[in-house]
């Protein structure tokens, strides 16, 4: 395949430019939204649906701020922190962790093909977690025998016990691997 087109592909059509907005960050924010609306139909994250509904886009907004006030590397944990404290609780935190967790994965491909464009965000690679979804859980699953809630369903605290299980996992198996993020990269083509 040409690696070219492959890029394009990556960075103009997965991660669509918004029309309203042309910004590459709020792209990738914009993206990571519509990931993480795939767990609406559960009716278990109606909270981060009614807060970003209509083009509302609290919770965007919410982290698209953090994200542009930080002064230091990104990571998912102060990030995660951010968002929760600006919702007051009313957003799902599974809802949060994807959103912000996908948005970091879409930064850190935009960070590889897109610099010469201009775009540059500061990532801190080994503190991103790898975002929690259904299709993680299945391959977390598959590689470590351990079955976990749906993950519109999940809470930090169990949330922190998957985050460790793919340290774990990525320790023993992938050793040159920084940051659960890589679990994702991973594990995406993983039959």
């Amino acid at each position: 395949m040409d690696k070219e087109l492959a890029v394009q592909f990556l960075t103009q059509e997965a991660i669509k430019k918004q029309e309203k907005r042309e910004d590459r960050l709020w792209d990738a924010i914009y993206k990571a939204h519509r990931d993480t609306m795939t767990g609406a139909r559960s009716g278990n994250i109606d909270g981060y649906c009614s807060a970003n509904k209509n083009g509302a886009n609290k919770t965007l907004e919410l982290l698209y701020q953090a994200i542009r006030d930080k002064a230091v590397p990104l990571c998912s944990e102060e990030l995660i922190d951010d968002v929760k404290a600006g919702t007051g609780e009313t957003v799902e935190f599974a809802a949060i962790q994807k959103l912000v967790n996908m948005t970091l994965k879409y930064i850190i491909i935009l960070n590889l093909f897109e610099q010469s464009k201009g775009f540059a965000v500061d990532v801190c690679e080994e503190h991103c977690d790898c975002p929690i979804d259904s299709i993680i859980l299945e391959r977390l699953r598959k590689c470590i025998h351990i079955s976990h809630t749906c993950w519109t369903k999940m809470g930090e605290p169990e949330y922190r016990k998957v985050q460790n299980e793919i340290r774990d996992y990525l320790a023993q198996n992938h050793p040159d691997k920084k940051g659960n993020i890589w679990f994702d990269f991973l594990m995406w083509k993983t039959e």
